[in-house]
């Protein structure tokens, strides 16, 4: 996300752990940047899918019961 104030921010890895129990590593990934707002706010979860060698991104409402 950008815009014309140079203001943005991009989800960077926070941590790696098995989320979905499937025994694979999967991303933690969290905003980053120079949006205020958003920095240091949960982007989601990215998790990996090895047959087909992708990462499937999650936003917190695809996370599962709040």
């Amino acid at each position: 996300m950008t815009n014309p104030q140079s203001n943005f921010a991009q989800a960077d890895i926070d941590h790696i752990a098995d989320f979905n129990g499937d025994g694979y590593p999967d991303f933690h990934l969290v905003y980053t940047g120079a949006a205020n707002l958003l920095t240091g706010g949960i982007a989601g979860v990215a998790y990996r899918n090895p047959r087909r060698d992708t990462a499937t991104i999650n936003d917190c409402s695809q996370l599962g019961p709040d």
